[in-house]
């Protein structure tokens, strides 16, 4: 990988990998057969990040937007695939207002299944299940609160809610108001010594639900 530094404000990255694999079929899957692939890529990256905690941000700004070409031995040929990010939070005193923007795009409206996009779990469409959502294009937007109910310096806890609206699509052309899906959460999160710390329970349109207890991961970036 090569890197420039832009000052305090983020990064320009490139990078270029080789890597064979297989995709495998479970149980109950309906999705196709078991296949090995061989493929290279190239990336280009472009990320700007003045968030002040990436875990639970409550100032700042983050962007990026990437490139990646996938060159293939396979019958189906090369594909590429742009990712793009934007996050906005707004602060008064504890109140944090989180505004967020994803769009993962598949090129030509085609991605092997290994590179597909997948969705479901907290803030990635709450309510549905890790992963649950597979597809060649996923967009969202998200409207997060956050209230810094304890100010312990060494152990910050925070209550939220959040709101999010997308959908996983297989074509540019199926996406529509009339098909994005509706989904929210409400969670209790702590900043601590082995990351931040998640019980949230998230629900989506069309009767899902769940509950999740995480640790040691961001889910906002």
């Amino acid at each position: 990988m090569l890197f420039r530094s832009l000052d305090e404000w983020g990064r320009v990255s490139f990078r270029a990998g080789h890597f064979r694999g297989k995709s495998v079929n479970v149980v109950g899957s309906v999705i196709g057969n078991d296949t090995k692939f061989t493929e290279s890529y190239l990336s280009a990256r472009l990320k700007v990040d003045r968030l002040n905690n990436i875990h639970f941000p409550t100032k700042g700004v983050f962007g990026s937007i990437q490139y990646t070409e996938f060159f293939t031995e396979q019958e189906y040929g090369d594909y590429s695939q742009v990712e793009a990010r934007y996050l906005h939070a707004f602060n008064h005193k504890r109140n944090t207002l989180i505004a967020s923007l994803r769009l993962n795009y598949s090129v030509d409206d085609f991605a092997p299944l290994h590179s597909e996009y997948r969705a479901g779990g907290f803030l990635n469409m709450s309510g549905f299940a890790q992963s649950e959502l597979i597809g060649e294009t996923y967009g969202q937007a998200m409207l997060v609160y956050l209230y810094e109910a304890a100010m312990n310096p060494l152990f910050p806890v925070y209550v939220g809610a959040s709101v999010e609206a997308g959908n996983m699509w297989q074509k540019k052309s199926d996406i529509a108001i009339d098909n994005t899906l509706l989904a929210g959460s409400a969670f209790v999160g702590v900043d601590s010594v082995l990351g931040p710390i998640y019980l949230a329970a998230g629900y989506a349109e069309g009767g899902h639900k769940a509950i999740y207890l995480n640790i040691g991961y961001s889910f906002f970036l």
